[in-house]
């Protein structure tokens, strides 16, 4: 299952519930593009691989995930103490 828990600038951003051995994560998807980037609190999110994308659509994804960070780091949490 992969709940979607934020929808911006026509990206979704959710988590895979199967997922819960690795360290806090993002899927993001619009489209045919497809991302998933490591939340690390003390720095930048970091891409583990992105599809189909353009630099208009780094930019977007990265600038919510410098504002959202926090909130998808908590989600995430939140899922793997379930």
């Amino acid at each position: 299952m992969s709940p979607t828990i934020h929808r911006e600038r026509g990206f979704k951003f959710n988590f895979f519930s199967n997922e819960n051995s690795e360290p806090p994560h993002i899927h993001i998807r619009k489209g045919n593009y497809d991302a998933k980037y490591w939340l690390y609190k003390s720095k930048n999110c970091v891409a583990e691989y992105v599809y189909n994308d353009t630099p208009a659509m780094t930019r977007a994804v990265e600038s919510i995930l410098e504002i959202q960070k926090e909130t998808f780091i908590e989600e995430y949490n939140k899922k793997i103490n379930k």
